[in-house]
């Protein structure tokens, strides 16, 4: 039987693994008070992340409408990673190496004061 501190242990586990997997953040890339600006929004689609988008606009915007110009996929990077290996024959050492390079995204949202 579990004791009553052994289930407390493990509801706090869950509530601090549940905290650390939901983290939804949406950050300021460039802003003109009372003009408008970019926002980033992680993870793209999560509606917590895009609560918080915007309150940055609205913020930016002084608490006035705004209007979403355009949003989307921006490359921000690249990332690459390498793999290889070496084989040594009966007079040679062979290797051979390959590199993958694929583009960092996120999502930003550009908007406009009205």
């Amino acid at each position: 039987m579990i004791s009553f501190r052994s289930k407390i242990s493990i509801s706090v586990g869950f509530l601090i693994l549940a905290l650390l997997v939901g983290c939804a953040t949406a950050r300021t890339v460039s802003m003109q008070p009372g003009k408008g600006g970019v926002v980033a929004v992680h993870p793209a689609q999560d509606p917590e992340a895009r609560a918080k988008a915007e309150e940055i606009m609205r913020n930016t915007c002084h608490g006035k409408k705004f209007e979403i110009v355009e949003e989307g996929e921006t490359v921000i990077g690249t990332r690459s990673s390498t793999s290889g290996s070496t084989s040594v024959g009966y007079s040679s050492l062979y290797s051979n190496a390959a590199t993958d390079t694929e583009n960092k995204t996120e999502w930003r949202i550009t908007y406009k004061c009205n």
